[in-house]
C-alpha cells in the first residue's frame, strides 16, 4: 500500500508540473490555443432555476434600446448615419423619462450632408438640444473627431472609449476599465449602476491568473427570459411609444439591424456591439474581478493525477481488469471529474467570483495518460 501511495504521489506531481508547463507555454508565449470556451460560464439547466441573483438588489435597471430592421423600415432610417430628427426624438423621450443616463452607441457627430463642410439646420438643432439637455449623456469616442463634437459644450456630456480587449482568436472576451486615459463606456455605466459599491482594481497577486480577471460573461437577455435581473431590451419603436418612466435606469441605444455593420465576434457567436456593452456592464456588476488561483488549480491537477492512480492500483489489487476495461474506466472517470468540475466551477463563480481552470487540468492529464500508454506499448514490444 505504501508503494501505491508513493507511485500515485509521483504521478500527481508529474501532472501538476505539466500543468504549470502548459501555463508557461500558453499564457506567456501564446503558442497553444487552449482557451476559455463559450460553455465555461453557464449551464442552461442551472441557469433556468437560478435566473435571478438574490444577493444583487438592482435599483438601477439597464435597458438596451435596439434599432431593429423593423425600426429602420418604419422610421425610414436608411444609411450608416441616422437622421438627426430621430436622434432628437430619442433625446426628447429620454428627457421626459426618469432615466438618469443615456449612452448613444451611434455616430451622431458628423454633418448630415457628408460631402458638406457646414452643418444643416437639423445638425444645428441637434447641437442646441444636446447642449440644453439637463441629464447625463454618453457618446462614443472616435479617433477622427467628428465635427459636431466641437460644438457640444454641455458639461453633462461624456465622450468615452468603446474599445474592448480582443483575444488572439479575434473574439471580444475582456472588458476595459480605461484605455489611453479614457474610461470605457461599460465601466462608467457599471459605476452608475453600482453606486458606491464599486470594486477596486485588482492588486498585484502572484497566485492569481490575471487572464480570467476581466472576462465578459455573456448571458441571454430578452424580456422575462433575461438571465441577469435588471437587464431588459426594447426596440426603438417600443421605447419611443412606451409609457414606462424608466426610473433611475441606464439606457443604451444601438443598432442591431443588418445594415449597421456593428457586429463583433464573441465566445457565443456574432453579437451587435450594444449587446457587448450590456454584457460587460452586467459582468462587472455581478462578478467584479474574477479570481482564478494558480495554487488551487495546481492542487486540482495534483489530486487528479494522484487520485486516478490510487483508484486504478486499488482496482488492480482487488479485481481482474483487462486493458479495455481500464481504458473504459479511465474515460468514464474523466467524464465524471469534468462534470463535477463544471458544477463546482459554476457554483464558485456565481457565489464567490472564483473560476477553476479545470479545462487545462483535464487536457494535461489526458496528454499525460496518452504518453504513459505509448511508453507502456513501447516497453512491451521491445
Amino acid at each position: 500500500m505504501i508503494n501505491i501511495v508513493q507511485k500515485s504521489f509521483k504521478q500527481g506531481l508529474w501532472v501538476a508540473l505539466l500543468y504549470l508547463l502548459l501555463l508557461i507555454v500558453n499564457d506567456l508565449l501564446h503558442i497553444t490555443n487552449i482557451k476559455v470556451s463559450n460553455t465555461d460560464f453557464y449551464l442552461d439547466t442551472i441557469k433556468s432555476t437560478l435566473k435571478f441573483d438574490k444577493n444583487k438588489f438592482v435599483i438601477t435597471p439597464v435597458y438596451v434600446i435596439e434599432i431593429t430592421d423593423s425600426d429602420i423600415k418604419k422610421y425610414n432610417l436608411n444609411g450608416y448615419a441616422l437622421p438627426k430628427e430621430i436622434i432628437e426624438k430619442i433625446l426628447k423621450r429620454y428627457s421626459a423619462s426618469e432615466a438618469k443616463v443615456i449612452f448613444l452607441d451611434l455616430d451622431i457627430g458628423r454633418y448630415s450632408c457628408i460631402d458638406s463642410n457646414k452643418p444643416t439646420v437639423a445638425d444645428e438643432n441637434l447641437v442646441k438640444n444636446i447642449n440644453h439637455l439637463s441629464k447625463k449623456i454618453i457618446l462614443p469616442f472616435f479617433v477622427n473627431h467628428p465635427p459636431l463634437y466641437n460644438q457640444f459644450n454641455n458639461p453633462l456630456i461624456s465622450i468615452l472609449s468603446v474599445e474592448y480587449l480582443v483575444s488572439s482568436d479575434k473574439n471580444i472576451k475582456y472588458f476595459n476599465t480605461s484605455i489611453e486615459q479614457k474610461e470605457s463606456v461599460s465601466y462608467v455605466l457599471y459605476k452608475e449602476m453600482a453606486g458606491g459599491d464599486v470594486w477596486a482594481l485588482q492588486e498585484e497577486n502572484r497566485w492569481i491568473d490575471k487572464t480570467f480577471s476581466n472576462i465578459i460573461i455573456y448571458k441571454d437577455f430578452d424580456g422575462n427570459h433575461s438571465y441577469y435581473s435588471g437587464l431588459s431590451k426594447l426596440s426603438l419603436d417600443e421605447f419611443l411609444n412606451s409609457k414606462d418612466d424608466f426610473i433611475d435606469a441606464l439606457l443604451l441605444i444601438g443598432r442591431v439591424d443588418k445594415g449597421s455593420y456593428d457586429f463583433f465576434n464573441t465566445p457565443i457567436g456574432v453579437l451587435p456591439g450594444i449587446y457587448v456593452h450590456a454584457n460587460s456592464i452586467m459582468s462587472m456588476f455581478y462578478y467584479g474581478v474574477i479570481k482564478s488561483y494558480y495554487i488551487l488549480n495546481f492542487f486540482i491537477a495534483f489530486f487528479l493525477g494522484m487520485g486516478f492512480n490510487v483508484a486504478f492500483e486499488y482496482l488492480k489489487l482487488t479485481t481482474e481488469l483487462d486493458e479495455s476495461q481500464e481504458e473504459l474506466l479511465a474515460a468514464l472517470g474523466i467524464i465524471i471529474f469534468s462534470s463535477f468540475c463544471v458544477v463546482v466551477s459554476y457554483f464558485l463563480l456565481e457565489t464567490y467570483s472564483i473560476w477553476l481552470d479545470y479545462q487545462k487540468v483535464v487536457f494535461i492529464f489526458s496528454i499525460y495518460e496518452v504518453i504513459k500508454l505509448i511508453s507502456q506499448f513501447i516497453r512491451k514490444n521491445r
